[in-house]
């Protein structure tokens, strides 16, 4: 056999020794990942599994209180502002019956706007 391919031959030996000792090394990782993850991989209730659960089970509460007072906070607002567009409404219907000046009705507009911004309503004119 020819030196180039007796070196060859060699190499592809040193080789395949150097792939069955990382296979081997890949093996072992693998099994201490597998033990120390196992109930992962064995589809067990794992310890993050229950956490998770855990977690959820307490801020869902929180989470649904939370929403609660956002719905009241928000419902408040609008309860006001529809208050004030009422008032406005009003104004109008009394200057549509002659009651009230064009002038006494942008009057009552502003300040209509006026309360609105200062409660945190908002209010357009326009």
């Amino acid at each position: 056999m020819p030196a180039v391919l007796e070196e060859l031959h060699d190499f592809i030996t040193d080789l395949e020794g150097e792939g069955h000792q990382l296979a081997g090394k890949i093996r072992d990782f693998y099994d201490r990942v597998k033990d120390e993850v196992g109930d992962l991989l064995d589809g067990g209730r794992s310890e993050l599994e229950e956490f998770l659960t855990g977690f959820v089970g307490k801020l869902r509460p929180e989470l649904e209180k939370l929403k609660a007072d956002i719905v009241a906070e928000v419902t408040a607002e609008v309860q006001k502002v529809t208050g004030e567009v009422q008032n406005v409404a009003h104004e109008v219907q009394v200057v549509v019956n002659g009651h009230l000046s064009p002038e006494a009705v942008d009057k009552a507009v502003r300040d209509a706007v006026d309360r609105a911004a200062k409660t945190g309503g908002a209010v357009s004119t326009h």
